[in-house]
């Protein structure tokens, strides 16, 4: 809704399909993006921080692709700057 300067969720375009993802590849980024955001809440909560606090950087490290979910991990962690790097599975919030 924000990037079609809509008021509300209601009013925006639904979410259009996108011919460079396919399903496995959809998965494993949905699945990360899972596993971030829950490092993300349990950072959150164990400093005292509302859900819907900003953050500075998260660095996610994971072997898995994540292009197709980067405005939304963006979205879902409030965080201004995210960095993704190669190797096994890590975050990294700041």
């Amino acid at each position: 809704a924000k990037e079609e300067s809509k008021n509300s969720v209601h009013l925006a375009a639904l979410p259009q399909f996108r011919e460079d993802s396919n399903d496995e590849t959809t998965e494993m980024a949905g699945a990360e993006l899972v596993k971030v955001n829950e490092v993300v809440r349990k950072h959150k909560t164990a400093n005292q921080l509302a859900m819907n606090a900003q953050l500075s950087e998260i660095i996610v490290t994971t072997n898995v692709d994540l292009t197709l979910v980067e405005n939304d991990l963006l979205s879902a962690t409030k965080a201004q700057l995210f960095r993704h790097e190669k190797g096994e599975f890590k975050v990294v919030v700041s």
